[in-house]
């Protein structure tokens, strides 16, 4: 892996300048390079960048093993010391733990991220962010006749496409297993066009889960390469699971309603 540091200008090309954001600080960056990445970092953010570099390698590679993909294209990473310091820039308000890849447009094949003082939370963000440049590639192809292809063939749901980034930014835990207790049981998990899209990009995060969980890891990534060959939710689903998206959802909710009435001792019927 070449590895080299260069120092860069601060607030640089190719960032998206906000109209009313205060500047309180000024930031000299520098920069690691490898064939694959661009890290930047300013004074105190040395020994982060180090560690991004190397966590951004590992999980490029997982998801090109994962998805059966290649991404050739440079990613640029911007890594700040704290999150006042990333919103006292101009890419705009950032808090990937409220809204996957923020609340401002950030430019493609672009990441940024902060250091909140653990390095799982940075092992978050890297997998979130890249794991949202990998699907758009999946969606758009890498040719101007597969941009073509994929956006008249390709309908790709939110919770499908969201809820794969966070089933691979942040694996299941009991919290999460809680809230979806929580939705299962009270039926409002029942109908998907009826949430909200956070709570939509949620059940897309379990029902990953439920493929993974039900048919193997295996299963997760060949869903994704099914779908990007044929194009088509639909068919990736029939192929790879031998039953369709509607027929797959019913299948999860039933799955997880058996299991936490078994739990709790209820007796639930699905809405219809």
């Amino acid at each position: 892996m070449l590895f080299c540091i260069v120092q860069a200008e601060a607030q640089s090309t190719n960032v998206a300048f906000g109209q009313n954001r205060i500047q309180y600080k000024d930031f000299v960056f520098s920069y690691y390079e490898t064939d694959h990445y661009t890290v930047y970092f300013y004074q105190g953010g040395q020994d982060v960048a180090k560690y991004v570099i190397k966590q951004s390698e590992s999980v490029a590679e997982e998801l090109e093993r994962l998805m059966d993909m290649k991404f050739r294209s440079k990613i640029d990473i911007v890594v700040y010391n704290s999150i006042n310091e990333l919103n006292q820039t101009n890419i705009g308000i950032y808090e990937p733990s409220q809204n996957p890849g923020g609340t401002t447009q950030i430019p493609a094949n672009k990441v940024y991220i902060y250091f909140d003082g653990t390095h799982d939370f940075i092992d978050y963000q890297l997998r979130q962010r890249l794991a949202e440049i990998f699907m758009s590639k999946l969606l758009t192809g890498s040719s101007v006749l597969e941009f073509i292809q994929n956006a008249v063939a390709m309908n790709m749901p939110d919770w499908f496409k969201r809820g794969f980034i966070q089933y691979y930014a942040q694996p299941w835990n009991s919290s999460l297993e809680n809230r979806l207790r929580d939705g299962i049981l009270s039926g409002r998990f029942s109908k998907l066009n009826k949430l909200e899209p956070d709570e939509a990009m949620f059940v897309g995060h379990s029902v990953w889960h439920y493929v993974e969980e039900k048919y193997g890891k295996q299963a997760v990534g060949n869903l994704l390469y099914l779908t990007r060959v044929n194009r088509s939710v639909e068919n990736g689903f029939q192929f790879v699971l031998g039953q369709g998206v509607d027929e797959t959802l019913t299948d999860w909710f039933n799955f997880y309603l058996e299991r936490f009435k078994n739990e709790s001792g209820q007796t639930i019927k699905r809405d219809r």
